[in-house]
């Protein structure tokens, strides 16, 4: 489902209590929805997709895909890189920056926020990857894939509720001309009971779940 589709059931939910314009016309409300999504991605693996990044010869730093929230692995040609860290690196071979071959490793130890470091550095550009996906059998040589949470507005249809929920609940829990604290705690915590009932885990009280 898409993040149109939560907006316009929020709006349902919401009825009269939005005194002028729909609810899902509200800058804040969409804040609200890309938050959830974020924090989503970043504490459970239910978002997870997988996208194909193209290797070049010589080039050991990689971006993370676009969508990205949190890198659960990288993988090259069909095999899983190991995290590492520099120190390991170095006492290892103090060479690691510039050396060639295929990558065993990565790091994202002073690198920027979005980008990973493969070592040994490629010493082969990848085949073209064309249409192929990461979840089917062709694999394109010589090339990363990476496996991660998402934050993209496309969600399974069985988030949809408990999303529309903690977004109501936030909405309506902020200083506002429709501020309605029962009713925010209310929807938050029906957000909790369906994320529950969908098969998430109970969150903790440090917000980590």
């Amino acid at each position: 489902m898409a993040k149109a589709d939560v907006l316009t059931l929020l709006d349902l939910f919401a009825g009269t209590r939005s005194d002028t314009a729909a609810l899902a016309t509200s800058t804040t409300v969409s804040a609200y929805y890309d938050d959830v999504i974020a924090e989503h991605g970043l504490l459970r693996e239910g978002l997870m997709t997988a996208e194909f990044v193209a290797v070049t010869a010589g080039d050991a730093t990689y971006a993370f895909p676009a969508d990205a929230v949190r890198v659960l692995a990288w993988i090259y040609d069909a095999v899983e890189l190991r995290p590492t860290t520099r120190r390991s690196l170095e006492a290892y071979d103090e060479a690691w920056r510039s050396r060639p071959g295929d990558p065993r490793a990565y790091t994202t130890q002073d690198e920027d926020a979005r980008t990973v470091r493969v070592v040994p550095v490629p010493a082969v550009t990848g085949d073209a990857i064309g249409v192929a996906t990461p979840f089917v059998d062709i694999f394109p040589n010589g090339n990363l894939a990476a496996i991660y949470t998402s934050g993209a507005e496309d969600h399974p249809q069985w988030d949809e509720l408990w999303i529309t929920l903690d977004v109501l609940g936030r909405e309506f829990s902020r200083d506002s001309d429709h501020v309605d604290l029962e009713f925010a705690t209310a929807a938050m915590q029906l957000a909790t009971v369906v994320r529950i009932l969908v098969g998430y885990p109970v969150p903790a009280k440090d917000g980590k779940a």
